[in-house]
């Protein structure tokens, strides 16, 4: 199978880790499937690429709200029909809603999902 991983976004703290972990793990855990990487440029995932692992810097933290939408919407699914991707796991938060092809999302924020747990904290949104 034929995978596409957006991990443009993390770029900072426990996201990057995690990030970086998965990449560097996909060899390993998955050594006959196909990965396409797509992460922000010198953030460390490069080192990760591999025989089926391609990693390719977006300038992601460039763009601004429209352009990040128009990319996630119309670029990303172009990138994985080309690839001929099976499925997209986007480890950002963000989904692309135009992708035609089953979809992970690696949700950082579960208070919105779940906001009884943050209002039985006394909290608000």
């Amino acid at each position: 199978m034929r995978f596409v991983l957006n991990a443009t976004a993390l770029r900072f703290g426990g996201g990057l880790t995690i990030g970086r972990e998965v990449v560097r793990r996909l060899s390993a855990v998955a050594p006959k499937h196909d990965f396409l990487v797509l992460v922000s440029p010198k953030f460390g995932y490069e080192q990760f690429g591999g025989k089926r692992v391609s990693v390719v810097g977006v300038e992601w933290p460039r763009m601004n709200a429209i352009q990040r939408l128009m990319w996630l919407n119309r670029d990303l699914p172009k990138i994985c029909s080309d690839f001929g991707a099976n499925a997209l796991f986007s480890m950002g938060n963000m989904p692309s809603y135009c992708a035609k092809l089953p979809q992970v999302v690696l949700f950082h924020k579960s208070h919105y999902l779940y906001p009884e747990v943050v209002a039985s904290l006394g909290l608000r949104l």
